[in-house]
């Protein structure tokens, strides 16, 4: 056959599969696919951003209100302070920084960070599958990545976290789809970077080695593309840590506390304030740590190896995809097409025995979040095992099972998001527009979280470990500070200031300048008289009230307040006031007598003989023998005119009663029905009683 024929014969064939399998249609579907991915990724971080997220949450955001908001102000003003990143590296700063050249508002810049960061994982570790394996394997991974919970929550936050990741990423994209030199040193730049970020990302640098060395064929060329890579790194680092050991206090860190907290404190049930106030001293570097107790730190260390892969698998992913990443493990080692992704396999393992000594959080394992979606995609992306299904469409099965999986995920992601969104402390913002209308130059303010003082633009001043008023007013005049925030959170960590939420208890010296309605918080404005006891204070009953009404605004259910609420409103003869509480906590304990008891009480009070008798009733179905009730029963009888059966009832009684005003109505009911042995018992039961 001619070559002229045999090309006549040749037909265009837009379909003819490409090296990865796939037709040029299926490429196309596949590429639009990705691109909606990260569309619609970007598109609901821009909506959080726009709307619900006004005000960072009281947990990992607080660093960016009490830490690098004045970092950008410092660097800004001239002032380069290397002994502040003792726990997080500069380049988020620096960043935050430019960032605010450019806008105003620096928590927006921070959420944008996050945001763009965020965008950046997906599509660089989607590059990534691309590159290495298929588009199938980038469009599953990419989908993984955006359903998970954490990622989307962290990646409108005004955290590094997000931005640490982004960077791992690229490194990572660098260190495993280029070939050249100018690749590799780029990927070490890149892993320095992510380092100076959050130093957690240490990892990569023996990350990187592995990978470099496992993957040329030639042992020269790993040996040179090692250094090359190493150089990268150290050009960044060393000089970082040449201008830090150049200043007064030198290079050092406070990471090793995070594992001090862990082993020595938390372990105990210790709160990280308590640590710091009486156990943090102890440890002023790793080796402190490491000789403190070292059997107990092994121990603990051992044992949350299991507990961070439970944590990860429930916590991080869920249970579904955790046991789908699990099966793409087992997939890189039965389809060969999958085998490149088992260098990912040390680097994951690295990154998560870094973690394994200190506390767990989903926050601090975000890194891992990709090598995850990576193994899940593998399962999903390969031919095998398949299990196709339908009669005129071959849909494999998995691909279903997938698209369920993500669809939980993403629907658990939501209501992740939702219930975030609501727990943040938005209460800050009303308190915040009042204090930066009332302020004056050089205003500081106390608080346990530094929200406040950013939003009001005031100097925020930590809440001290102080025990009382007199104590919180003596650090208030040595730093001529103007005012004090007190909210739900504060009451939590400082409980000896309870009180201070319930304005209805006059506090000498402070003047309620705002109380919000819901969440309860309150700015004060402090004055002279600061630091007096209130007259209320040496009243036990009146300083249990003002408490309790303070525990009852945070949680409207807490069952000390109700009763004791319930008691003092029946104790002022509001009868009504009392029944609401005591018939709230009677819902809450339902096999408990005390709050029928003094509904009984109160219905007796009330001369309500029917209201009382079914309480009094009620106790006894849960405690047949209860005295207090029996009792309240021969009450009951004496409100119907039926003397003589309260005397029945109340005869076995006397000796057990220590109650005056029953043991009193006592001697003149039996003394009225002639039983005069009963009405001295009771007398001499009433004389008895200690003076009140």
């Amino acid at each position: 056959m001619s070559a002229a024929r045999a090309k006549s014969r040749v037909v265009p064939e837009p379909s003819v599969p490409d090296d990865a399998g796939m037709t040029a249609r299926e490429t196309r579907i596949l590429g639009f696919a990705i691109a909606a991915v990260v569309t619609l990724f970007a598109a609901a971080l821009a909506f959080v951003i726009a709307g619900p997220h006004r005000i960072g949450d009281f947990h990992a955001e607080s660093d960016f209100f009490g830490f690098y908001a004045d970092g950008v102000k410092r660097i800004r003003s001239g002032m380069f302070e290397p002994s502040r990143y003792t726990v997080v590296g500069p380049v988020y700063e620096f960043l935050l920084t430019g960032v605010s050249w450019l806008t105003p508002n620096l928590f927006i810049g921070a959420e944008l960070i996050s945001a763009l960061s965020a965008v950046a994982v997906l599509l660089l570790w989607m590059r990534l599958l691309a590159t290495r394996g298929d588009l199938r394997l980038a469009l599953w991974g990419g989908i993984f990545l955006a359903t998970n919970p954490h990622l989307f929550r962290y990646a409108y936050s005004a955290t590094n976290d997000v931005l640490a990741v982004a960077l791992q990423a690229a490194a990572l994209c660098a260190l495993l789809t280029t070939r050249g030199p100018r690749g590799v040193a780029g990927a070490g730049v890149l892993v320095a970077l992510a380092c100076l970020t959050r130093y957690s990302a240490i990892y990569l640098l023996p990350a990187g080695w592995i990978a470099l060395l496992a993957g040329a064929r030639d042992p020269q060329r790993r040996v040179r593309q090692a250094l090359l890579f190493t150089a990268g790194f150290a050009m960044l680092v060393l000089p970082w840590v040449a201008v830090s050991a150049s200043h007064v206090e030198g290079v050092h860190f406070n990471l090793h506390h995070n594992i001090a907290y862990e082993a020595y404190a938390r372990a105990k049930g210790i709160a990280w304030d308590d640590y710091q106030q009486h156990l943090q001293s102890n440890f002023t570097n790793l080796w402190d740590v490491v000789t403190y107790d070292p059997p107990a730190l092994a121990a603990h260390v051992m044992s949350n190896v299991a507990d961070h892969l439970m944590r990860d698998a429930r916590e991080l992913l869920g249970l579904p995809m955790a046991l789908l990443a699990v099966l793409g493990v087992v997939m890189v080692f039965a389809d060969r097409r999958m085998a490149w992704l088992r260098i990912l396999m040390p680097i994951a393992v690295l990154q998560f025995l870094l973690l394994v000594p200190v506390f767990y959080s989903a926050r601090y394992a975000l890194a891992l979040v990709p090598f995850h979606a990576a193994f899940a995609a593998a399962f999903v992306a390969s031919p095998r095992w398949a299990l196709q299904w339908g009669v005129t469409r071959r849909v494999p099965l998995k691909t279903v099972l997938a698209v369920a999986l993500a669809t939980m995920t993403a629907v658990a992601s939501i209501r992740i998001e939702q219930q975030a969104l609501a727990d943040l402390p938005t209460e800050v913002l009303e308190c915040a527009t009042t204090l930066e209308r009332l302020r004056s130059p050089g205003d500081k303010i106390i608080a346990r979280k530094p929200h406040i003082a950013f939003f009001a633009n005031v100097q925020g001043v930590p809440f001290p470990f102080s025990s009382n008023l007199a104590e919180l007013a003596t650090y208030a005049r040595e730093n001529s500070i103007r005012w004090l925030y007190f909210s739900w959170y504060e009451a939590q960590l400082r409980p000896e200031f309870w009180h201070l939420l319930d304005t209805t208890g006059s506090v000498p010296g402070l003047t309620v300048r705002h109380a919000t309605p819901l969440r309860p918080a309150v700015l004060y404005e402090i004055g002279a008289h600061f630091g007096e006891a209130p007259a209320w204070f040496m009243n036990d009953t009146l300083f249990s009230v003002h408490q309790a009404r303070a525990r009852q605004r945070v949680d409207p259910n807490h069952h000390e307040a109700l009763y004791t609420l319930g008691l003092f409103e029946a104790l002022q003869r509001r009868h009504a006031a009392a029944l609401v509480y005591l018939g709230r906590l009677a819902e809450l304990e339902k096999r408990e007598p005390r709050a029928w008891l003094a509904i009984g009480d109160v219905a007796i009070e009330m001369g309500d003989a029917d209201r009382a008798e079914a309480a009094y009733r009620r106790v006894q179905t849960i405690e047949p023998d209860n005295m207090a009730a029996r009792v309240g029963l021969g009450w009951v009888s004496l409100l119907r005119g039926r003397e003589r059966e309260a005397a029945a009832q109340w005869r076995p009684l006397i000796v057990s009663v220590h109650d005056d005003r029953t043991l009193a109505r006592m001697v003149a009911l039996f003394a009225s029905q002639g039983d005069t042995n009963a009405a001295a018992l009771a007398a001499t039961t009433l004389r008895a009683l200690p003076p009140r």
